[in-house]
């Protein structure tokens, strides 16, 4: 998504901001206690760093920059402030039923012996050759 918008209590009264582009922290902040936020939201938006997704020198960010920007963005504190695009997460388990089938192919895998050969055939000193 193009910009998203958080902030978390502080624990003093204040709110922890955070700008995200296209997967990337790209500003945070802090509005103290007393302070209006959307003065600090509106400073993060305007200084916040550029990110293009893919392109030139500051892309969109890892897979695990992006794991751990929605770690915080799913804490029980965290608020949700705006949005640029659309934020669409499956649920929580959809892909659970399919557990079962995983853990069943990653145990076959885990037992596989990619050396063993299994045809029963044996060498022939002379293999039959095609005619001409």
């Amino acid at each position: 998504m193009p910009e998203l918008v958080a902030a978390r209590p502080d624990g003093n009264g204040g709110w922890e901001i955070s700008l995200v582009r296209h997967g990337r922290l790209a500003a945070a902040g802090v509005a103290g206690r007393g302070a209006p936020p959307w003065p600090v939201v509106d400073m993060l938006r305007a200084t916040a760093e550029t990110v293009l997704p893919g392109i030139g020198p500051t892309p969109s960010a890892s897979g695990e920059e992006t794991e751990r920007i929605l770690a915080w963005l799913l804490l029980s504190d965290v608020k949700v402030v705006a949005i640029d695009g659309t934020w669409a997460m499956p649920p929580r388990h959809a892909a659970e039923r399919w557990r079962g089938l995983l853990d069943r192919v990653d145990s076959a895998s885990d037992s596989a012996d990619p050396f063993a050969d299994r045809r029963g055939l044996r060498p022939l000193h002379r293999p039959a050759r095609a005619s001409a």
